[in-house]
């Protein structure tokens, strides 16, 4: 009896250990309210769909050039905050943000920092038939204390 307890307890063990390592999908933290979608690259029209285009129906995404990594918030390194903020990015024709919202927050620091940081990405631009346009993409920055 003693046995078995003994190897069932060793199992379990190695189960949570295994699953500590596994990476999760993105899931929106607990404390937010408001609209969040249920995984990244949802089709909700967060901008005026008739200037900003939803992917689909033959357009060619916008591509990330560069992308300066947004600073951390003092309040949530004390907190020790880690986590994913999901911006909505409006991107003109000639592949730079025109807005931003916090679609999912996280903490008002981070939320914050992760925006500005956004505004300041730079895209390839998107096609439709070979003709650039003005599009809208959701975009999940993280957060993480190492």
């Amino acid at each position: 009896m003693k046995l078995r307890f003994a190897a069932l307890l060793a199992c379990g063990f190695c189960l949570g250990i295994a699953a500590t390592g596994q990476q999760q999908p993105f899931a929106p933290p607990p404390n937010i309210k408001g609209p969040c979608p249920a995984d990244p690259g949802s089709k909700t029209a967060w901008f005026d769909p008739n200037i900003y285009l939803l992917y689909g129906s033959g357009i060619e995404p916008a591509r990330a050039v560069s992308t300066p990594a947004p600073d951390y918030s003092e309040s949530a390194r004390q907190a020790k905050i880690n986590g994913v903020v999901l911006l909505a990015v409006a991107i003109n024709a000639g592949g730079t943000v025109d807005a931003v919202k916090v679609v999912c927050k996280l903490e008002p620091g981070l939320d914050q920092n992760a925006a500005a940081a956004v505004k300041q990405w730079r895209f390839t631009s998107a096609t439709k038939d070979s003709e650039p346009v003005p599009v809208q993409i959701e975009v999940a920055v993280g957060f993480r204390l190492y």
